[in-house]
Parts: structure tokens; C-alpha cells; sequence
């Protein structure tokens, strides 16, 4: 059985207990399947061995999952040990992983629920751009300290270049300066340990977390999610636009989009917005607006 069997019955599985599918083909991406019923999403690797799967498509498998609030499993049929014993659950690289007999009885015998929340982020600090900002604001340490709430010792590293901010103080600190002091981008703390790029979405405090296994690029969560891609070749453009159709309607609160270089308008029904669109966007509404039209 190869993968394109394991995806199949896996899929027909899912079907039969009552979940929509969306079964993702002829793109190059950390999830095969999408499945969602009632409050439930899953997220499904298809392995025919399950050790061909990477670490990075098993970390961003976890990472897509954990922004969509999903459960997400590998399933396969062997491992380089042999084959896979029905009712067991693997591990591989912190992903569950269990065998296509198995995967039937997870209705009764969930694999643990993910955090829908997004991992909590860090933001490096321009040191110039701060100084800069309170010498032209005429605000000492302890005078910005104060103004937005903060402690002044931790100020006072973030201005030596000791210390990341949170996305939260870093946002004080901006409102008090009005002005950015942050370096463009962070890292945010997983799970299950390790790091991943983040970066602010346009002026927004909105931070976008990358997902390079995904078919989409980025991701962001706020009181909507967001699959973002960026320019590819119009082919290309329109598997993934036909992709993300089939998520949006799959699941709630989900907004993929394109951000290119000059174009914007849709792609079969995908909205393609341009960089200079993203950097005039200042609130989550006015993307939500945007993304609208």
C-alpha cells in the first residue's frame, strides 16, 4: 500500500464517520488531509512509512495544526521496524503517528486535543530606532517606563539591546513613541521546544508565524485565521487558490489570501493583495475589510 492508498482508505475512513474532507493533491505540503466535523478538526501526514516523514514536515504539521485548533496524526502503514501494530500510537519527531487500521476507532479514542492558540511571541528591539524615538519624544527611560506601563529595568535592557520584548510591551512602547522599534522579527516559543521565525503583519500587532512545509507560506491567528501565500507562478497560484477555496469553506474563521509584489484582485475567488497594501494596514478589521472586497 502506497501513499496514495494510505490517503484514500484514510480519507474514505474520515468520510464514513460523517467528517467533510479536503484532500490536498499535486502540491507539496506538510498535510494531506484536511477533515473537520462539528467542533472537531484533524489534520492528517500520509506516510507509507512513516519514517519518510521529515522533522520539518513534522514540525510544521504541528505548527498549521495548532493554528487551526486541529488534532494532527501521521498515518502509515510500517516503519523502518516493521509494520505498524493496530492501537498503538508512535512517535515520531513529537507527531503522533498510528497505522491505518487504527485510524477508524479515533472517534472513540482521540488523540490529545492541540491548543488553538498561537505560540507566544517574541520581538526583537531596534536599539537605534528606540533611542531615535525618545530622544525626538524628549522621554527618558523612566519617563517611557512610566507612560506605558512598563518596568523600568526592563526598559532599560531593551534600549542596552539585552532583552526580546513580548508582542504585548513592545505594542506600549510604539503607542507611547508612535512610531515601530521593533527589528522586523522574533521568534516564538513552541510546544515542544525549538524556535520559529515570526514577524510582524504589516503595521499590525498581528504577528505572522512561518509554516515553509504548508502549501501556503504563513499563518496567522487572531480572531480569525489567515493562510497567507506570495508570489508564485500563475500556475501555481491557481492549485493553491483552488486549495484554499476548499479550506475556506472546510473550516471557520479561516481567510487565505496572496500577497504580491504589484498585483492584487482574486485568483478563482482568492483574494491577491499587494505588499504596499500590507504596509498601509494598521488593524485586524482593516484586513478583514480588504480581504472583503
Amino acid at each position: 500500500m502506497k501513499k496514495d492508498a494510505v490517503m484514500r482508505k484514510t480519507a474514505r475512513a474520515l468520510e464514513n464517520a460523517g467528517y467533510s474532507t479536503v484532500v490536498v493533491r499535486n502540491i507539496h505540503t506538510c498535510i494531506d488531509i484536511f477533515a473537520s466535523k462539528l467542533n472537531r478538526t484533524i489534520a492528517v501526514k500520509a506516510a507509507y512509512n512513516i519514517d519518510s516523514v521529515s522533522r520539518d514536515e513534522a514540525t510544521a504539521m504541528l505548527r498549521v495544526s495548532r493554528m487551526l485548533g486541529a488534532e494532527a496524526v501521521v498515518v502509515g502503514e510500517n516503519s523502518q521496524n516493521g509494520m505498524l501494530s493496530e492501537g498503538v500510537v508512535y512517535r515520531r519527531f513529537s507527531a503522533d503517528c498510528i497505522s491505518t487500521g487504527t485510524f477508524p476507532t479515533l472517534e472513540e479514542n482521540r488523540i490529545s486535543k492541540l491548543a488553538a492558540k498561537s505560540a507566544g511571541v517574541k520581538v526583537r528591539i531596534d536599539t537605534s530606532r528606540l533611542r531615535h524615538l525618545m530622544r525626538i519624544n524628549r522621554l527618558s527611560t523612566g519617563r517611557l517606563a512610566e507612560s506605558a506601563g512598563v518596568a523600568s529595568e526592563t526598559v532599560y535592557k531593551y534600549v542596552r539591546g539585552e532583552a526580546y520584548a513580548s508582542l504585548r510591551v513592545a505594542t506600549k512602547l510604539e503607542r507611547v513613541l508612535n512610531g515601530s522599534i521593533t527589528a522586523g522579527c522574533g521568534r516564538a516559543n513552541e510546544r515542544n521546544g525549538g524556535e520559529v521565525e515570526a514577524s510582524r503583519f504589516g503595521n499590525t500587532d498581528m504577528l505572522l508565524i512561518n509554516v515553509g512545509e504548508a502549501p501556503f507560506s504563513g499563518m496567522m491567528k487572531r480572531r480569525n485565521t489567515y493562510e497567507i501565500s506570495y508570489d508564485a507562478n500563475p500556475r501555481t497560484m491557481e492549485k493553491r487558490a483552488r486549495l484554499f477555496g476548499q479550506l475556506h469553506e472546510l473550516l471557520d474563521s479561516n481567510y487565505p489570501f496572496f500577497v504580491s509584489r504589484k498585483r492584487n484582485g482574486r485568483v478563482h475567488g482568492i483574494p491577491v493583495i499587494s505588499e504596499s497594501q500590507v504596509m498601509g494596514i494598521g488593524r485586524e478589521e482593516e484586513l478583514v475589510d480588504l480581504l472583503s472586497m
